[in-house]
């Protein structure tokens, strides 16, 4: 037995079907075709009253010549709301299907075997949508109902014309109530020419879409209908939607509303194409061998628009016919009963909300890649896995689905809660342009599969990225960054008969020459928490000018003098570049980059006595750019932990509290390294006692709990090993010294205690860092 196939173009605006039967009265069905049958322009459907008060509709032809809802002067079968228009109804998600039934069962009486629908390519046309379309083709009788979007039906009308021969990218312009949609095709060749698409069409809003067409239409004629104070019959007149739609007019009869007929006579003008092609048109789909277009018009009007498209993108233009969607749909019902390929699709995508580690993150439940052959099925092969606590008796779960503006909160019962802690996946199952996903809950300790119900989850007011956010567990804290602040006093003070430092600053300048010894035991001089300059390298802004200047002169000098000492390779001693250093980050940056060669270099210029502090807790204090940065961390971690003094400490721990971008340079094998020496300089304070060499552990673990702002979860005790071992390290030292300490040293107790806090990620003492810096230079 032949199957009955159709193909249909529901549109509303000239609806159309392509089907390989014909009825003949006398001799019954007869296959071949395919053949195209009009469901008339500007579809209707009509309500009936029966006698027996049930409700029906009438679509087609017949509603189109009906009176029914054609306003006064038809009686009661002309009162509005008992005629619809398929423009309409289609602009509804659903409730409209029986209605929109009618329609098609009007161009295809007794249904079909299989039977192929156009659905917009545009992300409005959701699953809901879907589901309407899918339900109005059933209720047509249509037993296998398919859904294809209009761009991919205009290619396959094409291809099976001969318009497009070859494996090529095929732009798709279809004419829309608003304006114009345009589609990106990518036509493959695996068994055979198949359209493919990876993305949702565009809509452009132009005023040569079909609504202000019909519009212009409308004004054209408008002035007879209101001279007959028929104004209510302008609605439902065909001769203007044949105007829109390219049709020479032909005089028409309509009512007036005290029941006279008259007659009205199509207008001298016709309708003009005034607007271009949009830009966003051409920027779409420029990069494309061939443009179809798709539109219901015809004669001069379709004409006029294909030049529009020819004027911007020239002869690659290929216009099909007015039916080529039917005959595009009648062909991808054939492709589906004979099982060939129809076109490949691209998923909308279908996103929810996991833990990972600590972290709340999005997962994506279809692979970003993903194409899928038309009628197959989409599962899951890597699902999003929830963990269902022990005595759960409900989950919450949060999706997104590209196709859906908000988010939604779906609440699932759990009818059996698990006795212990259990895993849940959250699989999908979806076909192209085939309705909603299913979304499914399973666990081999659940006792059924759980259907995730989308239409009944709650909608979300918060973006997806404000919930993702809301449901981040507390970050672990960050302790501050140490920022050594500067004082005028520090500039204008003096001791006895001693010169303050701007003094020495003032004469050095005046004179050429400069001690750079005392000028040095100047600057590296703190009072109440503040030197000459602070650690971000900058003087006090109440410095005056002629201040200033004696300040830079000092620099230039010290820099010249250690620059001409590198130059010949002798030097004395250290004094300028010492001076250089206590300027913070005002030193400048080739003498730290020096410091770093002198670290490696064992003939290098600076390796005069003193130099092993001088210039490891130099670099700390000057350090100043990335790449500074990653060489210091990587000169220290080259060292063996056990290998460390309390200069390699104050260097890291330097550097690590002074600066935010610091932490951020360091890698995860220095964070263990560093974590390795600060450990074993706490322990040793538990046989050798607190003293001024033991402030150096908390200093460089505390400076690298800053690794967190690389990091967010790092380092947190109970969670990271590394950090569980400093803090039962702490924890030992602060139960060794909890009794006997001196009172001078109780502070340091505190620090400990405040270091515990910070490894557990619930500090309280933001500033840590600056109160262990103040011990450290013995304030």
């Amino acid at each position: 037995m032949t199957s009955k196939l159709l193909g249909f173009d529901l549109n509303g605006w000239h609806d159309r079907v392509a089907r390989n039967w014909l009825v003949d009265t006398r001799e019954g069905e007869s296959f071949g075709g395919p053949h195209e049958i009009s469901g008339d322009i500007g579809g209707v459907v009509i309500e009936l009253e029966h006698s027996y008060h049930s409700a029906g509709h009438v679509g087609g032809v017949q509603a189109a010549l009906a009176p029914h809802g054609r306003g006064g002067g038809w009686g009661s079968v002309g009162l509005t709301g008992k005629r619809h228009e398929v423009v309409d109804l289609l602009r509804e998600e659903s409730g409209s299907e029986n209605e929109l039934a009618a329609t098609l069962t009007a161009m295809a009486p007794g249904g079909a075997t299989l039977g192929v629908c156009a659905i917009d390519d545009l992300p409005s046309s959701d699953e809901e949508r879907q589901d309407s379309l899918l339900a109005t083709m059933r209720a047509a009788r249509v037993r296998r109902p398919h859904l294809v979007w209009r761009p991919v039906l205009t290619a396959l009308a094409a291809i099976r014309n001969g318009l497009v021969s070859e494996v090529c990218n095929v732009g798709i312009v279809s004419h829309s109530s608003s304006g114009l949609m345009t589609q990106f095709l990518k036509v493959r060749e695996d068994q055979e020419l198949t359209p493919e698409r990876r993305q949702f069409g565009r809509l452009h809003r132009t005023e040569i879409g079909l609504d202000s067409l019909l519009e212009e239409a409308r004004r054209a004629v408008a002035p007879q209908f209101q001279a007959k104070r028929a104004a209510k019959s302008l609605q439902s007149a065909r001769m203007p939607l044949g105007m829109a739609l390219g049709f020479d007019p032909e005089p028409e009869v309509a009512r007036a509303e005290n029941m006279d007929w008259f007659l009205v006579v199509p207008p001298t003008e016709q309708i003009q194409i005034q607007k271009d092609v949009p830009q966003s048109v051409v920027d779409h789909i420029s990069d494309c061998e061939f443009i179809l277009f798709d539109s219901p018009v015809e004669g001069a009007i379709r004409k006029a628009l294909v030049e529009k498209l020819q004027k911007v993108f020239g002869d690659r233009v290929l216009d099909p016919s007015s039916g080529a969607v039917a005959l595009g749909a009648f062909e991808a019902a054939e492709r589906f009963a004979q099982n060939r390929d129809v076109f490949f699709d691209f998923l909308p995508q279908i996103s929810t909300i996991v833990q990972e580690g600590d972290e709340a993150i999005n997962f994506d439940l279809i692979p970003e890649d993903e194409t899928l052959r038309a009628g197959e099925i989409y599962r899951s092969r890597n699902p999003a896995t929830f963990a269902l606590q022990a005595g759960t008796r409900q989950l919450s779960v949060f999706l997104k689905k590209e196709t859906s503006e908000n988010a939604r909160k779906v609440t699932i019962p759990i009818e059996t809660p698990p006795g212990s802690n259990i895993p849940v996946n959250l699989t999908v199952e979806q076909s192209p342009a085939a309705g909603r996903a299913r979304l499914t809950l399973v666990s081999p300790q659940l006792s059924a599969p759980i259907f995730v119900d989308w239409d009944g989850a709650v909608e979300q007011e918060m973006s997806w990225d404000e919930i993702i956010k809301e449901m981040q567990p507390d970050l672990p804290t960050v302790p501050n960054r140490v920022y050594l602040k500067s004082d005028l006093e520090r500039w204008i003070s003096q001791q006895g008969a001693q010169p303050s430092y701007l003094q020495l600053l003032t004469r050095s300048a005046k004179s050429g020459h400069y001690d750079w010894e005392v000028l040095a035991d100047k600057a590296s001089a703190r009072f109440e928490g503040a030197y000459s300059v602070d650690s971000d390298g900058a003087i006090p802004d109440s410095v005056d000018l002629d201040g200033r200047r004696a300040y830079e002169n000092a620099m230039i000098a010290a820099s010249a003098e250690v620059k001409q000492r590198i130059e010949i390779r002798r030097s004395p001693d250290n004094k300028p570049l010492r001076y250089l250093t206590w300027q913070f980050k005002g030193c400048p940056t080739d003498i730290v980059d020096e410091m770093m060669d002198a670290l490696d270099d064992p003939n290098h210029v600076f390796r005069r006595p003193g130099f092993p502090t001088l210039g490891l807790q130099g670099i700390g204090r000057a350090a100043q750019t990335p790449a500074q940065f990653r060489r210091a961390f990587g000169f220290l971690c080259r060292l063996q932990p056990h290998k460390w003094n309390k200069n390699h400490v104050a260097c890291a721990a330097f550097i690590l509290s002074r600066n935010d971008e610091a932490p951020t340079q360091l890698r995860r094998t220095e964070v263990d390294t560093m974590a390795e020496v600060a450990e074993r300089f706490l322990r040793e304070a538990i046989q050798t006692g607190i003293g001024t060499r033991f402030i150096y552990a908390p200093f460089l673990l505390v400076g690298l709990i800053r690794y967190r702002l690389k990091e967010p979860h790092a380092l947190v005790a109970g969670k990271d090993p590394v950090a569980t071992r400093l803090a039962e390290a702490a924890e030992d030292v602060a139960e060794h010294f909890d009794t006997g300490l001196p009172l001078h040293q109780q502070r340091y107790l505190k620090v400990v205690r405040q270091m515990i806090d910070e490894l557990r990620g619930e500090g309280s003492n933001p500033d840590l860092l600056l109160d262990i810096a103040r011990m450290e230079a013995g304030g």
